[in-house]
């Protein structure tokens, strides 16, 4: 899709932005191309700011900046992420729309909206799992990601799955950790293979990612492995790609991208 139709069809108002960040991006848009900002607050990489743009053509590759999002930590509260609309919704910059919860070991995330911005009752978005790998460690990082199902007779509206306060509490977690997928859809990170030329394990970006890190990823369906939903990888020190389409969302891959970039204690 390109960028003028994007904005010309989704971000003319504030409620076409907020659809658009929030609801499944219609198969008819294909991949949406993205780049994410990271700017260094403080002395900790988990305190950063991370910025995500719509991507455009010509040398400045940064079009329309459509999230934004900054970790707080608070005593007695978990850590969490707050995602908040960018530049694109205008006088309603700011706002936050989501949060990503994460566990202590950085290997559990859930998103959710239950935030004053959010109009009824808050609902889990999306829940994420990072297989520990520190003692072990046998190629890139291994993650889960589930989504829920789309209501019936709908490909972009999904089942309601109320947020319960914690990543403890998330029935959507835990659902993922006890393979109950009756109502989500299932991500996997799309196997790597092993390249004998350069040693390492390796994926086909297509030219979209130009430094190797373990933090880099492709998001497939089990049952699908040449369609990519979301990929994300490294294109410079502070910045990175971000393509993603249907039947996720642009605030669910944006929080699965800083689940990725996020330090965690128990992984690699």
């Amino acid at each position: 899709a390109s960028l003028n139709s994007i904005q010309e069809q989704h971000l003319s108002s504030i409620e076409k932005t907020y659809m658009f960040c929030t609801r499944a991006l219609s198969k008819d848009l294909g991949t949406v191309q993205c780049r994410i900002r990271r700017s260094i607050s403080g002395v900790h990489v988990n305190y950063n700011i991370y910025e995500l743009y719509l991507e455009k053509e010509g040398k400045r590759k940064y079009g329309p900046q459509l999230l934004r999002a900054v970790k707080h930590k608070r005593f007695g509260v978990s850590n969490y992420y707050e995602i908040s609309l960018g530049e694109v919704a205008g006088k309603e910059k700011g706002k936050v729309i989501a949060r990503l919860q994460l566990n202590t070991l950085g290997t559990n995330f859930v998103l959710h909206n239950d935030v004053p911005a959010h109009k009824g009752k808050g609902r889990d978005l999306c829940a994420l799992h990072y297989i520990s790998n520190i003692s072990k460690n046998k190629g890139p990082r291994k993650m889960k990601v589930v989504i829920p199902k789309f209501k019936t007779n709908s490909e972009r509206e999904f089942i309601e799955f109320p947020h319960m306060g914690s990543t403890k509490k998330s029935k959507m977690l835990q659902a993922l950790h006890k393979f109950d997928f009756q109502n989500l859809q299932t991500l996997i990170n799309k196997p790597p293979k092993w390249s004998k030329k350069h040693h390492s394990w390796t994926l086909n970006f297509h030219g979209r990612v130009t430094r190797s890190s373990v933090k880099n990823f492709q998001l497939v369906t089990p049952e699908n492995h040449d369609h990519v939903v979301l990929q994300h990888g490294k294109i410079g020190l502070d910045s990175f790609s971000m393509d993603m389409q249907w039947p996720i969302t642009p605030v669910i891959a944006f929080a699965i991208c800083l689940s990725s970039l996020h330090s965690k204690l128990a992984v690699e």
